[in-house]
């Protein structure tokens, strides 16, 4: 995968988790979503204006595996939750 590949499915992934996050955050009254969202939204216009380095490649791979990361944390935490009595 070339380097402008990879730093472009991190924009692409940037957004669309930073859309989630912010509906989520403003359908379900949840300001940490919507501040992750914003977050997630500047990181992509970020990386739009970021050079293909090997600095940047590195960043972008890390930035990548965190997201992943954190989407597949979130979604065991979801089905977790959704199994435990209220």
């Amino acid at each position: 995968m070339s380097d402008g590949d990879i730093l472009d499915m991190a924009i692409r992934g940037a957004e669309s988790v930073s859309q989630i996050a912010i509906s989520l955050g403003l359908d379900e009254k949840r300001p940490v979503c919507g501040q992750l969202g914003a977050e997630l939204y500047l990181l992509a216009e970020y990386l739009k204006s970021a050079t293909e380095d090997q600095h940047n490649e590195r960043l972008v791979r890390k930035v990548l595996r965190d997201i992943e990361w954190m989407c597949s944390v979130s979604a065991v935490v979801h089905r977790f939750c959704t199994r435990c009595p209220e």
